[in-house]
């Protein structure tokens, strides 16, 4: 099941700026597309701007694995 966050942009965000903040892979862009069908395609967007995206799964699952592997007084 897909779960997803909101993003604000900020003055001067572009497409793989934000994907590379929120993956750390600025070729994601199309994800952000995607998600957000109303946002058109420029090459700089203003402040304010509400954008959902996609919450990675792996990069969730990875996240939840490492915690449950460190030591009770670390979780």
């Amino acid at each position: 099941m897909a779960t997803f966050t909101e993003y604000t942009t900020k003055m001067g965000d572009r497409l793989d700026l934000i994907s590379w903040n929120a993956w750390g892979d600025a070729t994601r862009w199309g994800d952000i597309l995607d998600n957000n069908s109303w946002l058109p395609m420029q090459r700089e967007y203003p402040e304010g701007l509400k954008l959902v995206l996609p919450v990675d799964d792996v990069a969730e699952d990875l996240t939840i694995e490492a915690t449950n592997n460190l030591p009770p007084w670390k979780q």
